[in-house]
């Protein structure tokens, strides 16, 4: 077990102790939790980026996870403590801990306060894709609401003003949500314009690009709403393949990294855009469409880069090259996909519903440089919030060579049981 696990359950043995201790001396202590039991089965594809499943994308996982959310004394927290084992590999179990939160917020004076520790913060209004979601890490594309309570935040040191008028945040941030390993520091001011809520920002990264943005949110009556985030940034801090990005076709080694940020320091404003809307019915029927651009995506010509490095390893793999060297280098291009989209613009429509404690909704995110599709859907069957069953199901599909026709997973099906306390 790594250091990290062992020193986030001593943390969190040492914190629900003391809760357990204070609670006669504190009335401000509180402990709840989830359980949660889920099963993957996941299929690959034979594609360019996974000759022969020589990545070994083919899986079933049983994961078993416990969440935690004390609090005592006014500081919040939440620990996620994990376990997991592939089915279909030697029968190891790999487990993990992570702190996802551990802050306080406190009142400096009236209508300003501060929030010290590691938290997130939910500055996004959109759904498939997030601009501005620069302070939480692990959001799923498809998980939308957390369901999997996966989301963390990052260590934060935050001071905002409420009036009249509207909310200022100031924020510095020791990580960033595209994990690149700079620190990063931001500016908020959002307000009401009539039936409009609106927010503008302007956000930086310690030696990385600075952008500025905005969302919006317009509620129509009681069944539509629009939204819209935009950030614009000088450069980007993305990392792809360094093949994509122009280079020379070639093995990389162990020590050498194939991923790189070429937008780093360059002169060009880098745009990603969300704009959509949904409409929900008396019966609860409820339709989200948004168009997404991100800037930061590889090109038409950067995508076929891709590819050809794809058959590069392949062709060399043919002819006698190590196996490990092939499969290192045919990962390192899957590492520079992302389940969010890898390329550059999408339209996302998603279609929701519910019966009395059954939910259910389908979705499908597509791809519309090349017509390749992401189709999703779960049901879910909650009883008195105390517990629910949830099936989700992820399939990949598309024409050859497109993004969701090449890469590597093929479909997931997921089953989960989680219990909440």
């Amino acid at each position: 077990m790594r250091w990290s696990t062992s020193l986030a359950a001593l943390v969190l043995g040492m914190w629900c102790c003391g809760a357990a201790g204070a609670e006669g001396l504190l009335g401000d202590v509180a402990l709840s939790a989830a359980i949660l039991n889920e099963m993957e089965i996941i299929t690959a594809r034979s594609s360019p980026f996974n000759p022969g499943d020589i990545l070994g994308r083919e899986r079933t996982l049983i994961t078993g996870a416990v969440v935690l959310s004390p609090s005592m004394a006014g500081i919040q927290g939440r620990v996620r403590l994990e376990a997991w084992r592939d089915m279909r590999s030697d029968g190891r179990i790999d487990t993990s801990a992570v702190v996802q939160e551990l802050y306080t917020t406190f009142s400096v004076t009236e209508g300003v306060q501060a929030t010290v520790g590691k938290s997130f913060l939910a500055w996004d209004v959109s759904y498939a894709s997030r601009p501005v979601n620069f302070f939480a890490l692990n959001t799923d594309c498809v998980d939308l609401e957390d369901h999997r309570l996966r989301m963390s935040g990052v260590p934060i040191a935050a001071l905002s003003w409420t009036g009249r008028a509207g909310t200022l945040v100031g924020v510095v941030a020791s990580d960033d949500a595209e994990e690149t390993g700079r620190g990063q520091w931001a500016f908020r001011a959002q307000g009401h314009a009539g039936a409009a809520e609106v927010a503008a920002l302007v956000r930086g990264q310690f030696g990385g690009p600075i952008g500025f943005g905005g969302t919006l949110t317009c509620v129509q009556g009681r069944s539509l709403e629009m939204h819209g985030s935009l950030f614009v940034s000088h450069g980007s801090g993305r990392r792809m393949h360094r093949i994509a990005a122009g280079e020379s076709f070639r093995f990389f080694g162990p020590e050498e990294s194939a991923l790189t940020s070429p937008g780093t320091g360059n002169n060009r404003w880098v745009p990603h855009l969300v704009v959509g809307g949904q409409y929900t019915t008396e019966s609860l029927f409820n339709v989200l469409v948004e168009y997404i651009h991100d800037g930061s995506g590889l090109s038409g010509s950067q995508w076929e880069r891709l590819l050809a490095a794809a058959d590069f390893y392949s062709r060399a793999a043919a002819i006698g090259s190590p196996q490990a060297a092939v499969a290192g280098n045919l990962g390192d291009i899957a590492a520079s996909l992302r389940p969010r989209g890898t390329r550059r613009d999408y339209l996302f429509v998603r279609g929701s519903t519910v019966w009395g404690e059954i939910e259910g909704n389908v979705s499908a995110l597509i791809g519309l440089a090349d017509g390749g599709v992401s189709l999703g859907g779960n049901l879910s069957y909650q009883s008195e919030s105390t517990w629910d069953v949830r099936a989700e199901i992820r399939r990949h599909m598309g024409p050859k060579h497109s993004e969701f026709g090449e890469v590597p997973e093929r479909m997931r099906l997921t089953l989960m049981l989680r219990f909440l306390f």
